[in-house]
């Protein structure tokens, strides 16, 4: 008897098959769900889990952005269809450049201060832009400028937070997770002119 009992219990250590593997971590909230969202500067994978949004990567395709996110999440995700209706906002943040709730953010990879820069930063309207030392008054760290570039190059979801749209104080853009290209690229698709930039933050 007690043999038959080892060997009913070794068969549970075997491994689930793959197929059915990824539905029962998402189920069991041990794996994120992820979608392709096309935005401004290409098609971007958009991940969440029980908390809120979790990360928002360029990749060249699913398989790219699944290694990726384990990286950096350390975990798995699942592809899914679409968001759920709670995080639907998220669409339009990347797509029209609309404000987004800070709540649908999932901010426990990141510090308190670096969430205060990134719940600031989400209320940035499209066609607007605000510099380093700007973000670190309205927080009221006024003398955290460097910290403040810190912070926003460790957002998790850049496009749906908009880091782009912090420059530094002489109307240079600074730097992006996505790049200066892109970052320039969103800007000007939201209509500021960077030309004028250095002109309009000096006045």
């Amino acid at each position: 008897m007690t043999i038959e009992i080892e060997q009913a219990l070794a068969t549970l250590s075997d491994r689930a098959p793959a197929s059915i593997l990824p539905e029962v971590l998402r189920r069991v909230g041990l794996a994120d769900e992820f979608v392709r969202v096309d935005s401004p500067v290409g098609a971007v994978f958009l991940a969440w889990g029980e908390r809120g949004l979790t990360m928002c990567h360029l990749a060249s395709d699913a398989d790219a952005f699944a290694a990726a996110a384990h990286e950096r999440l350390g975990r798995d995700v699942v592809e899914v269809e679409s968001l759920p209706g709670r995080l639907a906002p998220a669409i339009a943040a990347i797509e029209r450049g609309e404000p987004i709730d800070p709540d649908l953010v999932d901010w426990s990879s990141v510090s308190p201060f670096q969430r205060d820069v990134l719940r600031l930063t989400a209320s940035i309207p499209a066609g607007e832009v605000l510099t380093y030392g700007q973000v670190a008054e309205r927080i009221g760290r006024p003398r955290a400028v460097r910290a403040v570039g810190t912070a926003l190059a460790r957002n998790p979801v850049p496009v749906v937070v908009p880091c782009h749209r912090v420059v530094r104080s002489d109307g240079t853009i600074g730097q992006y997770a996505f790049g200066t290209e892109r970052k320039r690229a969103l800007l000007t698709h939201e209509g500021v002119d960077l030309e004028q930039l250095p002109r309009r933050l000096a006045g």
